[in-house]
């Protein structure tokens, strides 16, 4: 019995020798067809591990949307051509054309009429005037209809043109925060993750790309007449206010604490805000995590503890967290963070810092 068991285990582990062919046969095809694919194809491949951010920008790709980036290479002045130029205001309820199939509402509020664009479909067009030649920035004034869990997209065209390649997917975030902080407890000790609640608020944004820049995104309008469409990708939004404006110049460090009142020096003071108690956030994906490390605070002592905001759960260019603080009085202060990478070793992690909703 027991070399029959042997044999019949033997056997049941090769295949049929034809099958073993048929199989050869077929990873060869499949090899020799990704080969020629590879040989054959007229698009150029670019390795970030051997490639200068030169030989990156001078790629040339075969889609007929030029990339952002090397819209800016290619216009050094954008950054400053319309400085002084008006803001070009733009009333989201006085459109020129719709899509059919977009379903368009006018609200009237107490903040006035308001654009209600009830789903995902179509688009929506405006004419509007430049006074003067130059780069913008694109500002909106949204608040997505609530019941979503993903941002609004809309995909943003300039003269019936998208003008770069990332203007063709606009993200409108919305806002979540934890339902309950600080977090409960359960019966052996363990703190529980409470449910993400959506806050429903108007939201005002530049339009902007944080995978390509971390300024807003600049539209170049000539002078004279021009058309604004949003084409409709993802969920609805209600729309308050649009805007083109010139982008404001960063001061140097120097010149904005020149600018700055001078301030009495205050006696020593800090305050500690923990990174888990977040006022709000951009994206779900965004969560606390629990640490039990040497000098984490609050220390977990053993147990399940939220202490820790982010790690490999944040790392998407553009996604955002504010946290309110309040201080005794005016003057200078030093930020101080406590910080770990480790999504990629030997790598920076970068993040804007901006106080009041100001760089």
């Amino acid at each position: 019995m027991k070399r029959l068991a042997g044999y019949r285990l033997t056997r049941h582990l090769h295949l049929p020798r034809f099958l073993r062919i048929l199989i050869r046969l077929v990873l060869v095809i499949a090899i020799g067809f990704g080969a020629i694919r590879w040989l054959s194809t007229e698009e150029q491949i670019a390795f970030t591990t051997n490639t200068s951010a030169s030989q990156l920008l001078d790629f040339k790709s075969t889609d007929e949307k030029t990339p952002y980036a090397q819209v800016l290479q290619a216009h050094p002045e954008a950054t400053s051509s319309a400085v002084n130029a008006p803001v070009i205001e733009i009333n989201p309820v006085e459109y020129a054309l719709a899509a059919p199939e977009a379903k368009l509402e006018t609200e009237n509020s107490t903040e006035g009429s308001l654009l209600k664009w009830k789903n995902e479909a179509g688009w929506v067009e405006w004419t509007f005037t430049a006074p003067s030649a130059g780069w913008y920035e694109l500002h909106l004034d949204y608040m997505p209809l609530a019941g979503g869990n993903t941002s609004v997209v809309r995909g943003i065209q300039i003269d019936g043109q998208y003008p770069f390649a990332e203007s063709e997917h606009i993200e409108l975030e919305r806002h979540w925060k934890d339902a309950k902080y600080p977090y409960e407890r359960n019966e052996i000790g363990m703190q529980v993750r409470p449910q993400q609640t959506e806050i429903v608020e108007w939201s005002v944004k530049a339009v902007s790309d944080y995978s390509v820049s971390s300024r807003p995104l600049l539209y170049q309008l000539a002078q004279g007449e021009h058309t604004l469409r949003f084409a409709g990708e993802r969920e609805g939004v209600l729309l308050k206010a649009i805007s083109f404006q010139p982008q404001k110049q960063l001061p140097t460090y120097a010149e904005y604490q020149a600018a700055q009142p001078v301030t009495v020096a205050e006696a020593d003071w800090h305050q500690v805000t923990e990174a888990e108690q977040f006022m709000r956030k951009s994206s779900l994906s965004i969560q606390t995590d629990h640490w039990s490390e040497p000098y984490i605070s609050p220390d977990p002592k053993g147990r399940i503890t939220y202490n820790v905001l982010g790690g490999n759960r944040w790392r998407q260019p553009g996604e955002w967290v504010d946290w309110e603080l309040t201080v005794p009085a005016d003057g200078w202060y030093e930020i101080d963070l406590k910080n770990f990478q480790n999504y990629r070793s030997g790598f920076k992690a970068y993040r804007t810092i901006k106080l009041d909703g100001e760089t």
